[in-house]
């Protein structure tokens, strides 16, 4: 059933395809990723494990009439090589399908649907998509946007749990160079999925500011929000919050090279505080700051699947973590160019005995434009591991494991 699907799907986007060549106003296209990887077994050491992974990407974009688009995205068999396709590969998952349209008379743009709800700099969501009904009022100079989620959909038992759902409301504006933005939300989750013991409601804010002083880009976001678990009788209820940031500044010194200077942080929790959780806020695994091993933003999880580092199924990137990065882009040719870069990371907050240095990591990634269509990326990563991972929730008999190096070779071809 599963097949007979993605040949259904794909034969539908090909037609669509061929209408787009008779009519310009739709818009297709995809990619196709197939990469290869080489990965120390971090929880044994001296061991390390090879895969390879695909990745089948088709989209639309449709002005069906006068200002009303429809917009749809499907991977299809995203996953593992040699693996059962209900283990390691989703025969189809749409990333978007939803309908914009502008409110006649007015500046209103409605969208419904699944879209992307990225936002920002990417470092508290990027590439997230959500279930949503947006409205945004473009009233220039200022854009007001209102949204409202829906993340779980409870059905049985109705009376006694309820959905996850959130509302958000926020600003945006471009000033002086810079584009400027803030956001306020409201998350509410009495599903007891991911929180079983209890309730959640919690209050967030968000604001960025992206631009340039001259030559230089700057990239700057902070995150901040509070809330409370209502757990049942015996555990109280338990406090969450957090705070995070992000900034960076890139500074091109000619036309070949650009320096990267970043930093992230985002709040611990102290385990001296037993009713309260400081670090229920973490940043989005796909955002702005990444490296090869530690904070993975290549759809696999970091150091171990350890949630300190970087975590796809949990959405998690820098959390519980201080940590600063130095890079230099080179551009030689038009067809390549090179990142190399170093970042050191240390944790905000562990228990007695356990030190908060995570240590250093030096990544070396190259992009080559084989053609106009088509690109081959490799990259190579190498930590040097501080005494944090002495106990840390993958160590081995109290030992640190062996100092990782992770490899990565990918073709893409967009179409």
């Amino acid at each position: 059933m599963k097949k007979l699907l993605v040949v259904l799907l794909a034969a539908t986007l090909l037609s669509v395809t061929s209408i787009a060549a008779r009519a310009a106003a739709l818009e297709s296209g995809g990619e196709i990723r197939v990469r290869g990887w080489w990965r120390d077994n971090y929880l044994k050491d001296e061991t390390s494990h090879e895969f390879w992974d695909q990745r089948l990407r088709l989209g639309l974009n449709w002005p069906v009439a006068e200002r009303v688009r429809v917009q749809a995205r499907a991977d299809i068999l995203g996953g593992a090589w040699g693996g059962e396709d209900h283990i390691s590969r989703q025969a189809i998952v749409f990333d978007w399908a939803n309908l914009q349209f502008v409110w006649p008379g007015t500046p209103l743009l409605v969208s419904v649907g699944r879209q992307d709800v990225s936002w920002g700099t990417g470092f508290w969501v990027q590439a997230d998509n959500r279930d949503r009904f947006q409205v945004a009022a473009k009233l220039d100079p200022v854009v007001i946007v209102f949204a409202y989620d829906k993340f779980t959909e409870v059905f049985a038992d109705h009376g006694t749990w309820d959905d996850q759902r959130g509302w958000a409301v926020g600003a945006v504006a471009d000033a002086v160079g810079f584009r400027f933005g803030l956001i306020a939300a409201y998350l509410k989750d009495e599903s007891r999925l991911r929180f079983p013991a209890g309730d959640l409601r919690y209050a967030a804010g968000d604001f960025f500011a992206t631009g340039r002083i001259g030559p230089a880009e700057l990239r700057a976001e902070v995150a901040c929000g509070s809330g409370t678990i209502d757990r049942d009788a015996p555990l109280g209820d338990l406090d969450a919050s957090g705070l995070g940031g992000y900034a960076g500044l890139f500074l091109p010194l000619g036309p070949l090279v650009t320096l990267g200077l970043e930093g992230a942080y985002a709040r611990g929790d102290d385990p001296e505080t037993a009713s309260k959780n400081e670090g229920f806020f973490a940043a989005d695994y796909q955002g702005p700051y990444w490296s090869v091993i530690f904070y993975n933003n290549y759809d696999h999880s970091g150091y171990a699947s350890d949630s300190q580092s970087s975590s796809t199924d949990l959405d998690f990137s820098v959390r519980n973590a201080i940590t600063g990065k130095f890079s230099v882009a080179c551009t030689p040719t038009k067809n390549i160019s090179v990142t190399a870069a170093g970042l050191y990371a240390a944790a905000d907050q562990t228990r007695d005995g356990v030190a908060n240095a995570m240590g250093w990591e030096f990544d070396l990634v190259a992009v080559y434009g084989i053609t106009g269509n088509v690109s081959l990326t490799a990259g190579i990563g190498y930590a040097l591991l501080g005494d944090y991972w002495k106990s840390a929730t993958i160590a081995v008999g109290g030992g640190k494991p062996d100092n990782p190096l992770s490899g990565m070779i990918a073709f893409t071809t967009r179409f």
